[in-house]
């Protein structure tokens, strides 16, 4: 894909998310949300000076010589422990957090406090137990929420079909995009209907009944 963009961060994922703000009026304190495919921290630092504020999950080789305790010293602290880092003069900051496993996030606006509490499963102890959480994870995962509700059951009910022509891929992308926001959008009218979830169509009969109505007509 080719495409042009007003200034580049240095990285084609990152260059994605600038040609999408690109439309955005300037000064309105917008927030991003993305996972680690676009995270870079040259692309945070230049939505930063268009006064855009992001969070994104980001690799351990993309943190640029940042120095944070290693995941096997947050595990012996604990689940819930967080070390961070914070460039004051670049006004970033990045927290490696741990409950099952180490994560990284970096952000323009916020970081561990305040840290609340959250429900886990503890598989030893065979209840739920409080895990603290960091400011800049909670709201993380209230906002990229759906797109991973959205690409769990774009993995769980694919339509597919193997083919060599690279355009037959992209209609079969499209043709499940609209399957799955269709229902998204069937679900968010039923509930507003008050209707019995028990006659709501799951993903499957949906997708059937979609096809069958496009091949009628």
């Amino acid at each position: 894909m080719i495409f042009i963009v007003q200034q580049s961060c240095g990285y084609q994922s990152g260059d994605f998310v600038i040609k999408l703000c690109e439309s955005l009026p300037r000064g309105q304190n917008f927030k991003l949300y993305f996972d680690n495919w676009f995270t870079f921290l040259e692309l945070q630092l230049q939505l930063h000076t268009l006064a855009i504020w992001s969070v994104g999950t980001v690799t351990s080789n993309r943190l640029r010589g940042c120095i944070l305790k290693s995941e096997k010293e947050l595990k012996k602290m604990g689940r819930g422990s967080a070390d961070t880092a914070v460039d004051a003069n670049l006004g970033l900051v990045i927290v490696r957090c741990f409950d099952n496993s180490a994560v990284q996030l970096s952000s323009a606006h916020t970081a561990l406090e305040p840290v609340t509490t959250v429900q886990r499963w503890d598989r030893k102890a065979h209840k739920h137990v409080n895990v603290n959480c960091p400011a800049i994870v909670k709201e993380y995962n209230e906002h990229m929420g759906g797109v991973d509700l959205f690409d769990m059951l774009m993995s769980l009910y694919k339509v597919d079909h193997k083919t060599a022509k690279w355009y037959r891929h992209i209609f079969l992308w499209a043709l499940n995009v609209a399957v799955i926001n269709g229902w998204l959008l069937y679900r968010r009218h039923s509930q507003q209907l008050q209707q019995p979830t028990r006659l709501q169509q799951d993903p499957v009969q949906f997708t059937a009944t979609a096809f069958v109505k496009v091949l009628c007509h």
